[in-house]
């Protein structure tokens, strides 16, 4: 149901024409855009299909009788040991400035004596800045298009919804882009990609939405 394509109404081709040379525009730019959408579907279906097991993480079995020719690697051998080379520089974490949060630990009594230390202002901070992922849930945006009455012609006029809202219920892009990144980049296994959406999100998008 994630892919399913709004398909406009006469009534709302109408109500555009009626709302002026605005409302018009939106609704040529809401259909390049899904043209755009269907093009984009297609070439990553086109894609799929193209995947082996030599490109992709698929079973040999998978790959029919079609057999993949052996390329020879054109690389040259070299006298460089593998791994990192020497003078080569790392990436390592470096405090930011701006952190996005601050925890403050206080001190509220002495170690030597055990003398109060709440109204004591601090001398100094020593400083350890952890860099973690927030906590990562799916947000749900309802869209709400207003539904109006002409008081002079009586005619019903709907707002338009934004170009990448076309069905009742769906994933937004970001959730897409996710699953293009795991299944077109990574060559994750579509039932691997579903588990992941689960695991972490507590949502499984269905096999023809992922691809």
């Amino acid at each position: 149901m994630e892919n399913m394509v709004y398909r406009l109404t006469h009534d709302e081709i109408r109500a555009a024409y009626q709302q002026g040379e605005e409302a018009v525009i939106q609704l040529f730019d809401y259909l390049s855009w899904e043209l755009q959408t269907m093009q984009d579907q297609l070439q990553a279906l086109q894609d799929q299909l193209n995947k082996n097991s030599k490109n992709s993480s698929k079973p040999p079995s998978s790959d029919g009788l079609k057999k993949t020719p052996r390329t020879k690697s054109q690389r040259k051998p070299s006298n460089k040991k593998n791994g990192g080379q020497d003078g080569h520089v790392g990436h390592t974490l470096e405090p930011v400035e701006e952190p996005d949060h601050i925890e403050v630990h206080v001190v509220d009594r002495c170690t030597v004596c055990g003398a109060t230390l709440e109204d004591v202002e601090a001398d100094d901070y020593q400083k350890r800045q952890v860099f973690d992922i927030p906590p990562v849930k799916i947000e749900v945006t309802e869209h709400q298009a207003e539904i109006k009455t002409c008081p002079h012609c009586n005619a019903r006029n709907m707002a338009l919804f934004p170009p990448d809202v076309t069905a009742s219920v769906q994933y937004g892009n970001r959730v897409r882009a996710m699953a293009v990144y795991q299944t077109n980049y990574q060559f994750i296994p579509l039932e691997r990609v579903g588990d992941f959406f689960e695991d972490i999100f507590g949502h499984r998008p269905t096999e023809a939405f992922i691809i």
